[in-house]
């Protein structure tokens, strides 16, 4: 948002933004040994690919209602979609039980589909930046929703991490953005 469409954060933004995301890498790499995988750098350039589709799709949330603009999205990218899929496709998929088939219904649907309506229509009204400093609590909600469904263990280390990235967020709300 900042370079695409001229929002400019004060520093105080860039800072907490910065330290935000730092906190992240740290904690990714603290969970991973310390080592940065090319895994992880792909897993970079998909986050890097996701800001310009958030920025754009805000933008344009702005000038059509947020439905239109993922509905748009997910129809121009059928085509590269389909060609990915015919190469990575196993015939094997067909023999997922229903419960995995529900289960990737769902998740096309209700997350990945009709969570886009609210998204673009948050960063349509609240500003670009200013809204996707809530992607960087993402991984936490995802540790304490894994606690919760799956009985996994919430470390003290998950849970000052995810109290310092939310710190961040928090102080970032605060400082000023100007929209152009």
């Amino acid at each position: 948002g900042v370079i695409r469409f001229r929002e400019r954060p004060s520093l105080g933004f860039w800072l907490v933004s910065i330290l935000g995301a730092g906190l992240v890498v740290v904690y990714a790499l603290l969970k991973n040994s310390g080592s940065f995988t090319y895994i992880d750098g792909l897993l970079v350039l998909g986050g890097i690919c996701a800001c310009v589709g958030y920025v754009e799709g805000g933008e344009l949330s702005r000038k059509m209602s947020p439905p239109q603009v993922i509905s748009w999205a997910l129809l121009i990218s059928l085509p590269v979609n389909l060609v990915a899929t015919y190469f990575s496709f196993s015939t094997v998929y067909w023999s997922a039980d229903s419960f995995i088939w529900t289960s990737f219904i769902y998740l096309g649907l209700f997350p990945m589909y009709l969570g886009f309506f609210f998204w673009y229509g948050g960063l349509a009204i609240g500003g670009i930046a200013r809204v996707s400093q809530v992607q960087l609590i993402q991984p936490f909600c995802t540790l304490i929703a894994a606690s919760l469904i799956l009985g996994d263990r919430l470390t003290l280390m998950n849970m000052i991490f995810a109290f310092l990235v939310v710190s961040t967020v928090v102080l970032s709300k605060k400082m000023l953005v100007k929209r152009h």
